[in-house]
C-alpha cells in the first residue's frame, strides 16, 4: 500500500442543510472534523509490571468546534436547537495534484457561542461548539469511513463501512 499525502486547502460549513444559502464559506476560519475516541478504562493488576489501559467498547462523546470571523446572528439563532451540520473541504493528493471531497455530517446541539475581544485592526471572531452530537458521518473520497448513530446502539456504528458492533449487538438480542 503506498502512502498517500493529502493536504487540505479548503472549508465550508453549511448550519443547517447544506442549502447553498447555508454555507458559511466567506467567514469560516477554522472548523475541526470531529475524530472518534474510544473510552478506556486503567486496569491495574496487583502482580503486573504495568498499567494496561482496556478499551471499552464506547465512544467519547463528539463534538464540533468552529470560528467564524466577525458576528453572525443567523448562526448565533441556533444556539439551544438540535441541527444539522455539514462540514465540507478539499483534499489535494499532494504526489499527484489531483482534489477529493471529505465530507462530515452530524445532528447536534449548539451549546456555546463565545465573541472574542475586540482589537483594532483585528477585529472580533466568533467561537462555536456543537455537542449532545446523536449522528456523524465522515466521507472521504465518497467512502464512507465513520458513521455513528447514537439511538441506534450498537449497530449504529460503521467503520469502513462494516458494522463493527454487530457481534455485541447479536449478544444483547439487538440484531
Amino acid at each position: 500500500m503506498t502512502s498517500v499525502l493529502y493536504h487540505m486547502n479548503a472549508a465550508n460549513l453549511f448550519v443547517g442543510d447544506d442549502d447553498p444559502n447555508n454555507s458559511l464559506f466567506m467567514v469560516i476560519n477554522s472548523v475541526k472534523i470531529p475524530g472518534l475516541t474510544e473510552k478506556t478504562k486503567s486496569h491495574s493488576a496487583a502482580g503486573a509490571m504495568s498499567d494496561l489501559e482496556l478499551a471499552m467498547g464506547s465512544y467519547e462523546p463528539i463534538m464540533l468546534g468552529f470560528t467564524c470571523e466577525g458576528v453572525n446572528p443567523d448562526v448565533m439563532a441556533r444556539m439551544g436547537q438540535r441541527i444539522k451540520y455539514t462540514m465540507r473541504g478539499n483534499l489535494v493528493n499532494v504526489r499527484t495534484g489531483i482534489d477529493t471531497e471529505i465530507k462530515a455530517v452530524l445532528e447536534g446541539k449548539m451549546v456555546k457561542y463565545e465573541p472574542s475581544g475586540f482589537e483594532k485592526d483585528k477585529g472580533i471572531t466568533s467561537d462555536y461548539e456543537i455537542k449532545e452530537v446523536v449522528s456523524y458521518a465522515l466521507w472521504v473520497g465518497g467512502q464512507e469511513k465513520i458513521y455513528l448513530d447514537y439511538f441506534a446502539g450498537p449497530i449504529g456504528v460503521r467503520i469502513d463501512g462494516v458494522q463493527t458492533k454487530l457481534q455485541q449487538a447479536r449478544n444483547l438480542g439487538l440484531a
